[in-house]
């Protein structure tokens, strides 16, 4: 919903600048931009029946991060851009949900020692990431305003949480048994925030408009293939990939 909402309003300034005098570009070859703009998102499972709501949905709620960037373009063609670049981005979700045979990990009180169980009922989840972001894309001119993006992008995380913690249903040792009963004041947490993995990758695709000759809004769109997890994690019956989306302004600071 945070992004749809992010998204909706961008037609709006479309709108405004397509009222402006006829676009008139001066031709350059190098550029350098400073972008500035608000980013949300977090990660998604996969499949995403995986995961049910107590109304057959997740109940989720995204957190919006300012974003901050700069890229190098440099001109292949009449349409088409390449560049690089280097975001600093942030993207953070709260969720409740409902699960069924999650593996989790619990510190047994009496010896101490970590421990595999099985969870099924009511969870909440405590996601937040912070990426340093290297994007390598093109640009395609479909006209002289409007722009489309695509490209891939490396990621490594700066820093990262992810916490679950069971407030009702029940655990067990095996899956589909009941072993004890979970209740709120339980307050069963297990933090995966040093299973996550370093490094991210994935595709980029976006949308630019020419507000001003070197004023450009645009919308960006990261999603990765691959799991936030190491390798090595089987605590989930599915796979968390990272889904990030922004709205951002860009200008050209220099241009040769």
């Amino acid at each position: 919903m945070v992004l749809w909402a992010l998204f909706s309003c961008f037609p709006l300034v479309a709108q405004i600048a397509e009222r402006q005098p006829a676009f008139r570009d001066k031709a350059h070859e190098w550029k350098v931009s400073g972008q500035l703009g608000l980013q949300a998102g977090g990660a998604i499972p996969l499949p995403m029946s995986a995961l049910s709501g107590d109304d057959g949905a997740v109940n989720a709620q995204v957190k919006v991060y300012p974003r901050l960037a700069a890229r190098v373009g440099r001109r292949l063609s009449n349409n088409w851009w390449a560049y690089v670049g280097l975001n600093y981005a942030s993207s953070g979700i709260t969720a409740k949900a409902r699960v069924k045979n999650q593996r989790i990990k619990e510190i047994d009180r009496g010896s101490g020692e970590l421990t595999v169980k099985y969870f099924t009922g009511v969870s909440y989840v405590d996601m937040a990431f912070a990426y340093a972001e290297f994007p390598v894309y093109a640009e395609y001119s479909v006209s002289p305003r409007n722009k489309l993006l695509m490209g891939l992008y490396g990621a490594y995380k700066v820093s990262g949480k992810f916490e679950t913690t069971a407030v009702k249903g029940f655990t067990s040792d095996k899956p589909d048994n009941v072993h004890a009963e979970v209740r709120s004041s339980d307050n069963i947490r297990s933090n995966f925030s040093d299973d996550l993995r370093d490094w991210d990758f994935g595709v980029l695709l976006g949308y630019e408009f020419a507000v001003f000759s070197r004023l450009n809004a645009g919308l960006h769109l990261n999603f990765s293939p691959f799991d936030i997890f190491k390798t090595a994690v089987d605590y989930f019956d599915y796979t968390m990939h990272p889904l990030r989306g922004s709205i951002m302004v860009s200008y050209d600071l220099f241009r040769r």
